[in-house]
């Protein structure tokens, strides 16, 4: 296998990772409420 047809694997692989994670995440829950608790919880963890 070429590292060229290696890479284009890896990179469909991950995208369709993405996808799916998205996928899952915005059926399953409010995306802007989620992004909110993420970004408290980061300015939480950089200043406690």
């Amino acid at each position: 296998m070429t590292g060229a047809a290696w890479a284009v694997i890896t990179g469909m692989t991950a995208l369709g990772w993405a996808l799916h994670h998205l996928a899952l995440h915005h059926l399953t829950r409010d995306p802007l409420d989620d992004e909110h608790r993420h970004l408290v919880a980061t300015h939480r963890q950089e200043q406690p």
